[in-house]
């Protein structure tokens, strides 16, 4: 874990369960876990160096920590690992514009007006339509 902030803007922020802890997605290619007390980083999750790993979308759903890259990927990330996400959903084929989640599903939509519902099955989500 890396104990600085952001090089860049952060595009978006999610509250853990208990409200102790903040995920956050930033457009310097990183997604962080910080202490919302103390606001210190308790971990970083670097992605690649191309346009499209920049992080514009996060979500703190349970146990499930995930973000969008500006490429369509969902990353579901591993806080034992931070080093590559423990698994990446290629769902869309142009760039997501947003990400919501309610009641133990995500919506996401990209910016050809696809939007995308998924669901909670087994060890992350699974892709239950798409529609445009």
């Amino acid at each position: 874990s890396g104990d600085e902030g952001h090089t860049a803007s952060i595009l978006a922020a999610s509250w853990s369960p208990d409200s102790k802890k903040i995920l956050t997605a930033s457009a310097d290619k990183t997604a962080k876990i910080w202490a919302a007390e103390k606001f210190t980083v308790l971990t970083t999750f670097k992605f690649g160096d191309e346009l499209g790993d920049m992080q514009n979308g996060c979500a703190w759903i349970g146990d499930h920590l995930l973000t969008v890259s500006l490429n369509g990927n969902i990353n579901f990330l591993d806080v034992d690992k931070p080093d590559k996400p423990r698994r990446i959903i290629y769902g869309h084929a142009k760039y997501v514009t947003a990400l919501a989640a309610n009641e133990g599903k995500l919506f996401s939509s990209s910016y050809d007006g696809v939007l995308q519902k998924w669901s909670a099955v087994g060890e992350g989500l699974g892709k239950v339509c798409g529609t445009k």
